[in-house]
C-alpha cells in the first residue's frame, strides 16, 4: 500500500472472506496445535473465567472461527445455557459444527455473519467474547459499542488479542519476508494482527465504548511443530495476513521466501529438533453498567432501596441506595475513597456521567430474558446446516454481504 492509496473497508472485507474460505483446511488439519492445552485453550479458558460464565447463561462469541472460545463456553454455561458463535467464514464455523458434535455439545449455535452488522436484540446476552478478532475489525470502536448494547446490564466483555510484535513469535519470519520481498512495514491505522497490540489503547476504546470496570492483562499460547519445516507449512495453512504477504509470487519466489522462514526458527528449535513458540495475547474485560437502562431489573433496585430508606441504623462505609445519582455528573459521596477497582464512571440514560462502587454495583440485576437475533436476514445466516436456524427470528439467507472479522492463530 502506497502513500496515496486509500484503505477500503468494503475490499479489505471481500479480501478477508477469500483468505479465511482457503485457510478453513489448514485450521481442521492443524486443531491440534492450535488447540493445545498451553495454546489456544489457555487463552480460551481464560476468558471464560475472565467473563465469569457459569451455568444457564447465554454467550455471544465475536470471530469464533472453528468455535473457540465458543465451545469452551459451552461447556461452562451448561446446563441450561447457551452459545451463538459467529464468524466470517462459514467453512470455518462448519468445523467448529463439527468440533461441537464431537464433543456431544448441543447448546452452540453457528452464525455466518458480518460483525459490523450484528443484530440482536438490547441485552440479550451475560457475556460476549471474542478471542483474536477484534484488532481485524475496520470500525472497533462501533463494534464495541454494538456489543455492550447487546450486554444485559452487569454483562461481561471478554476479549484477547496479540500484543507487540516482539512477544508473538509466530510473526518472527514476517520481518524476513518483508525484507526478501522488498515490502514496506505495514501502515499506522489499518486492521491486522497487530492493531490493538497496546494494551493502554485497547482499554481506552472499551471504556469509550461504555464499558466500566474495563482491566487489561496477559496469557500465553504456546505453539509446538515437530521440526522446523513443519513450522513453516503450519504458518502457512493457518495465518492468511502472514501467508497472503507471499502468495501470488512467482513459484521460485515462494520457495526462497519459504525457505528463509524455515531457518528464522532456529532461535525458537529446541534441543530435539521441536519448534516451540511463546505467543503473548493481551486480554481485556469490561462491565455493562447503566443504571438508565436497567429495564425489569429497576424493581429490585427499588426494592434494595425501599429497604435501604427503612433501615434506622445503617452502615455509612456503603452507598446510600436510597438516594440514587439522577442525570448529570454525580457521584456517590463513598465512591470518593473506594478503590480504583470497585469504581464505575458511566453515562446513564440521559447523557450524565454516573459514578457509583462495586457496592451498588453488586445489588443491580438484569430480568432481561434472551431474545433471539432480528433483523434484515441478508446479515446473518445459519453456518454449516441446510435447516433453518434453531433461533427464532433467524432464517438463513440466500445472499450475504462480505464480513468483517479474521482471524489469526
Amino acid at each position: 500500500m502506497t502513500g496515496t492509496t486509500r484503505f477500503d473497508p468494503a475490499q479489505y472485507k471481500a479480501n478477508i472472506r477469500t483468505e479465511w474460505r482457503a485457510a478453513a483446511p489448514g485450521w481442521s488439519a492443524w486443531v491440534g496445535v492450535l488447540e493445545a492445552e498451553d495454546g489456544g485453550g489457555a487463552v480460551s479458558r481464560t476468558l471464560v473465567q475472565l467473563a465469569g460464565i457459569g451455568p444457564g447463561e447465554v454467550v455471544l462469541d465475536v470471530a469464533a472461527g472453528y468455535g473457540e472460545p465458543g465451545l469452551t463456553a459451552a461447556r461452562a454455561v451448561a446446563p441450561g445455557g447457551r452459545v451463538v458463535c459467529t464468524d466470517i467464514s462459514g467453512e470455518m464455523l462448519v468445523f467448529g459444527r463439527e468440533r461441537a458434535a464431537a464433543e456431544g455439545l448441543d447448546n452452540v449455535e453457528f452464525l455466518e455473519c458480518d460483525a459490523e452488522e450484528l443484530v440482536f436484540e438490547e441485552a440479550s446476552f451475560d457475556a460476549v467474547l471474542s478471542r483474536q478478532g477484534l484488532q481485524f475489525l475496520p470500525d472497533v470502536a462501533g463494534v464495541l459499542a454494538r456489543l455492550r448494547a447487546f450486554l444485559k446490564p452487569h454483562g461481561r466483555l471478554a476479549a484477547a488479542v496479540w500484543g507487540p510484535p516482539d512477544t508473538v513469535q509466530f510473526a518472527a519470519p514476517v520481518p524476513v519476508i518483508r525484507a526478501e520481498l522488498g515490502l514496506p512495514p505495514p501502515p499506522a491505522g489499518i486492521p491486522g494482527p497487530f492493531a490493538l497490540a497496546d494494551a493502554g489503547q485497547l482499554a481506552r476504546l472499551v471504556e469509550a465504548a461504555g464499558f466500566t470496570d474495563v482491566e487489561t492483562g496477559t496469557v500465553t499460547a504456546i505453539y509446538q511443530t515437530d521440526s522446523p519445516e513443519l513450522a513453516t507449512r503450519w504458518l502457512r495453512e493457518v495465518a492468511p495476513p502472514i501467508s497472503s504477504l507471499v502468495d501470488g509470487r512467482p513459484p521460485e519466489v515462494q520457495e526462497r521466501v519459504w525457505a528463509k522462514v524455515t531457518q528464522a526458527w532456529a532461535p525458537y528449535t529446541t534441543a530435539d529438533g521441536r519448534v516451540r513458540l511463546e505467543n503473548q495475547a493481551v486480554w481485556v474485560t469490561g462491565t455493562r453498567y447503566d443504571i438508565g437502562s436497567l429495564g425489569a431489573g429497576q424493581s429490585r433496585l427499588k426494592q434494595t432501596r425501599a429497604h435501604a430508606s427503612s433501615t434506622k441504623a445503617k452502615n455509612r462505609s456503603e452507598p446510600d441506595l436510597s438516594e440514587p445519582p439522577g442525570a448529570g455528573s454525580t457521584e456517590h459521596p463513598e465512591a470518593r475513597n473506594a478503590p480504583n477497582h470497585g469504581r464505575l464512571r458511566r453515562r446513564d440514560g440521559l447523557g450524565g456521567l454516573i459514578t457509583s462502587t462495586s457496592a451498588q454495583h453488586d445489588m443491580l440485576t438484569s430480568g432481561t430474558s434472551w431474545v433471539a437475533l432480528q433483523g434484515p436476514p441478508q446479515v446473518c445466516r445459519a453456518a454449516g446446516t441446510p435447516q433453518a436456524s434453531t433461533l427464532r427470528g433467524l432464517e438463513p439467507a440466500a445472499e450475504h454481504r462480505p464480513d468483517s472479522l479474521d482471524k489469526s492463530p
